[in-house]
């Protein structure tokens, strides 16, 4: 057998991949790179400009919480909705264990979040959270561990916010005013 009928069977194996490279997957792949440039270079030549001036209207325009959540919404619903969904769904129905003092625990070293609501802090040391619930009340986790939620995340009832050893610190405060676990159950 020459080269030449060697080099024949190769060009006849390539000729039976699966997406030839023709016009027009050519064309497409070309459009898709294009396009994907495209909105890289506009990433990057917002991000330098709201660095060089800090200032700008631009920076509060992108930066603020309704636009942030209007893009991932989105992007979510749009650009990521082939993925499977992560939710984790849990039973409705919370319940901590009272030790003593403010000290709680449950059957498992997950601090579950009791209601629906909002992060509006979490300590520089990453050891509380405390969280504005849909009713009002501030709950604050303490002496948890691996905390998962950040800062102004809105969290559903029972998403995971951390962890713990033995227990954990729970308080609740309604209008400026400190109330008991028993309390806060009984609110509707």
């Amino acid at each position: 057998m020459s080269d030449l009928d060697e080099i024949r069977k190769r060009m006849q194996k390539r000729k039976g991949t699966k997406y030839p490279l023709n016009d027009d997957n050519f064309k497409r792949f070309y459009n898709f790179m294009i396009k994907f440039m495209v909105v890289i270079l506009v990433v990057l030549v917002s991000m330098s400009y709201v660095k060089l001036n800090p200032n700008t209207k631009i920076k509060d325009l992108v930066l603020n919480d309704a636009n942030y959540k209007k893009v991932t919404s989105w992007l979510s619903d749009s650009l990521l909705s082939f993925l499977p969904d992560d939710a984790i769904t849990t039973s409705s129905e919370i319940n901590y264990e009272h030790l003593d003092g403010n000290y709680y625990t449950n059957n498992s070293n997950q601090v579950l979040n009791l209601e629906a609501g909002r992060v509006i802090e979490i300590g520089s040391d990453g050891k509380y959270v405390i969280v504005l619930s849909k009713k009002g009340v501030e709950i604050t986790y303490s002496e948890i561990d691996n905390v998962m939620v950040g800062l102004y995340d809105e969290i559903d009832q029972g998403m995971v916010l951390g962890s713990y050893n033995e227990k954990f610190v729970l308080k609740f405060e309604y209008l400026g005013k400190e109330i008991s676990y028993e309390e806060y159950q009984r609110m509707e």
